[in-house]
């Protein structure tokens, strides 16, 4: 998130878009109906800040919400205040255990919040990427048929720190090595197979040494053949993916946390994504639509 995000409350809660996903809106309504039942309050509702008058989730469905008189715990995506889950009266939320069910209510809501931003913020996250992906990747490369690398474009010292003339000569599966993650290592499994059969292969991510530390690379090649059929070796591209792969995780991993306070809700709840595919539910949401659909 950038700082001038964080200073600015309405541009945060700008980019969950809220009016594009009507399930996160559900689930948040659902969240109201729930602190009404566990608090035994006339009302709740969550309320989102932005631009204008906040835009009021209540338990009855209702537009309207008039915060005098309510009990309130408010919503922060990390230290950003963008809202808060409020009930009525507010005398309910001073019964014996009311208040720590609040705050774990609040905590779901944020979760859900938290959940929507980072997929947003991925979905813009590789948006850019397709784009300089369309201008050409970060630098290139050429191997002769022994695998080192004959060739590299100058582009690579912005990236690396170093120059090109560094790294010819050397063995390309030298330079590179295996990434630690599970799903990257799984792309350079299969990066390592194509290579050795002399196929093209496409983003095989792999890690490697800068100048300033390590970095993820994602690999990209094709294999050049002379007119005899010969092997030539390899004329490829490279790319940066550093970043990309840190927030793809930073996503998992908050999806994982979501799940677990989903699960934590008696009420049902579902998260879609823009395509209207169910994301993640609980055990709860799955158990009513079980019901729903029984003869």
């Amino acid at each position: 998130m950038s700082e001038r995000a964080q200073e600015d409350p309405a541009r945060l809660t700008a980019q969950l878009q809220l009016a594009l996903a009507p399930p996160l809106i559900g689930a948040l309504q659902a969240l109201a109906r729930t602190a009404c039942r566990q608090l035994q309050a006339v009302r709740a509702a969550l309320l989102i800040d932005g631009q204008g008058p906040p835009q009021a989730l209540t338990s009855d469905g209702a537009s309207d919400w008039a915060p005098h008189g309510s009990a309130e715990v408010p919503l922060c995506i990390g230290s950003v205040k963008i809202g808060s889950l409020q009930v009525q009266p507010a005398a309910c939320a001073d019964e014996p255990g009311a208040r720590a069910a609040l705050d774990d209510l609040a905590a779901v809501a944020v979760a859900l919040l938290e959940a929507r931003l980072r997929e947003m913020q991925l979905c813009e996250s590789e948006a850019r990427v397709r784009q300089a992906g369309a201008a050409g990747s970060d630098w290139l490369w050429e191997t002769d048929p022994d695998g080192l690398l004959t060739w590299v474009s100058d582009s690579v010292a912005e990236h690396t720190g170093w120059p090109a003339s560094r790294e010819i000569g050397m063995h390309s599966m030298n330079l590179n090595r295996p990434p630690p993650g599970a799903v990257e290592r799984e792309s350079w499994d299969r990066y390592r197979a194509l290579r050795a059969a002399r196929l093209p292969f496409r983003d095989g991510i792999g890690e490697r040494d800068t100048a300033h530390g390590t970095m993820l690379v994602a690999i990209s090649g094709r294999p050049r053949f002379a007119a005899d059929g010969s092997f030539l070796g390899y004329r490829g591209a490279a790319r940066d993916v550093t970043a990309e792969v840190a927030q793809r995780e930073s996503v998992q991993r908050t999806q994982q946390l979501l799940m677990q306070a989903m699960e934590a809700v008696h009420a049902g709840l579902m998260i879609s994504g823009p395509d209207g595919r169910i994301r993640l539910s609980n055990a709860a949401w799955q158990r009513q639509i079980g019901r729903f659909g029984d003869p």
